[in-house]
């Protein structure tokens, strides 16, 4: 029983993310142990109040604001850029990222105004 648990463990320990954009839509998947994927969050931009890379001293003050939840939807690796959104639905969320440069670019594209790279 032991090694079964330690087994099932060590398979959720490993996971990835995936950031889906479709039109003004980003949906953020975690996919765990290559084979189970769950939906994290789903947000339109026009929900989204700024998105800007998490060291922009200009938008660091988001940061420090207080959320209904937190949503950390990164590898932790440091040679990643990570970016935050601060989501506004019906409760207030930080949901933080590491975008790839089209992905930034598109949404930028839609919404230059929220969009801070």
């Amino acid at each position: 029983g032991a090694f079964y648990g330690a087994y099932r463990l060590s398979g959720n320990m490993n996971k990835e993310f995936e950031y889906i954009v479709t039109e003004d839509i980003i949906d953020v998947d975690v996919i765990v142990n290559k084979s189970k994927r769950k939906r994290l969050i789903s947000f339109n931009l026009e929900s989204v109040k700024v998105l800007a890379d998490i060291n922009n001293a200009q938008f660091k003050h988001y940061l420090n604001e207080s959320f209904d939840s937190i949503i950390d939807a990164t590898s932790g690796r440091k040679d990643k850029k990570v970016y935050f959104a601060v989501v506004e639905k019906t409760n207030k969320i930080l949901v933080k990222m590491e975008l790839t440069e089209s992905i930034l670019q598109g949404l930028y594209e839609i919404s230059p105004s929220k969009i801070h790279i």
